[in-house]
């Protein structure tokens, strides 16, 4: 069993013994990831979710649904999408395209068009959120 202290359970512990929160260490991106608001945490708590951003930010284009589906079943089965059963990359793209896209578009994190089937990360500045 690794003997080295939690980092969870020592955050802020500089700052509780000495009472000075100038000797608290703080990471910006930590920060900002806390601040962000929960309704965000609460889009990217599917791992789906998250491999959809993942494979967006990846190819950094637009892709149509149905190749999205095909990456990210692969990446779910930790395999190829060669190697990825087609029933597999049906059933991702029907959950898709019925659940998690539609409520990645509603908070905002990508660009669905529906009508061509095509989706693409959502530009968002981060400095303010939107």
């Amino acid at each position: 069993m690794d003997d080295s202290p939690d980092p969870c359970t020592t955050i802020g512990r500089a700052e509780t013994e000495t009472g000075d929160s100038s000797s608290r260490r703080t990471d910006p991106d930590l920060e900002r990831l806390l601040s962000l608001p929960g309704s965000l945490h609460e889009a990217l708590k599917s791992e789906r979710r998250r491999h959809v951003i993942a494979c967006l930010h990846e190819v950094g284009r637009p892709v149509d649904v149905r190749t999205l589906a095909s990456w990210v079943a692969a990446r779910e089965a930790g395999t190829t999408v060669e190697d990825t059963a087609h029933e597999d990359q049906e059933r991702v793209h029907l959950t898709l395209h019925h659940h998690h896209l539609p409520k990645l578009a509603d908070y905002g994190l990508l660009d669905w068009n529906r009508a061509d089937g095509v989706v693409e990360l959502a530009r968002i500045d981060w400095s303010t959120g939107a």
